[in-house]
């Protein structure tokens, strides 16, 4: 997911970095919260995007087998009738499981240590983590610029 948000965000003209390359996995664990900010400032970053996964959640939706509500009008023999009226019964019905992925994402602006953007998206079923990350990355950026939060540095205007 950080990888794609980086991505994204150099696509748009930005320098990014994340944060898992260059302050590995543990690096602010006993860190208080004004140390690492100050961190941030001392190494010359500008702003910070954090982005939370709140929860994933499984639904099943359960889609009924065919039945019709048309009657079958004209029947000459009763075997046609009742296979025909069988098959639109006891056709099963079957379930489908899909994943939601509710996410969180802020953008800081380091120096004055301010919240300046916050959104929460949903990601319905990704085909694989690849694809959710560049899609939940995509729509992020996408908001951040259409409500002028930042702007896309490569844009020809």
């Amino acid at each position: 997911m950080e990888n794609h948000l980086v991505n994204d965000l150099t696509a748009k003209g930005y320098h990014a970095i994340s944060a898992m390359d260059v302050y590995r996995e543990k690096a602010f664990n006993k860190l208080t919260e004004k140390e690492i900010v100050d961190e941030f400032k001392h190494s010359g970053v500008d702003a910070v995007i954090t982005l939370v996964l709140l929860s994933k959640e499984k639904e099943a939706i359960y889609y009924p087998g065919s039945a019709s509500s048309n009657p079958s009008l004209t029947y000459d023999q009763f075997d046609k009738y009742y296979t025909t009226v069988f098959e639109k019964i006891f056709t099963p019905g079957y379930y489908i499981t899909t994943t939601n992925y509710f996410w969180e994402s802020n953008l800081f602006e380091v120096s004055a240590d301010k919240l300046v953007y916050s959104a929460r998206t949903k990601s319905f079923d990704p085909s694989n983590a690849e694809t959710l990350g560049h899609e939940n990355g995509v729509l992020i950026l996408n908001d951040m610029i259409r409500k002028k939060v930042i702007r896309n540095l490569l844009k020809e205007e």
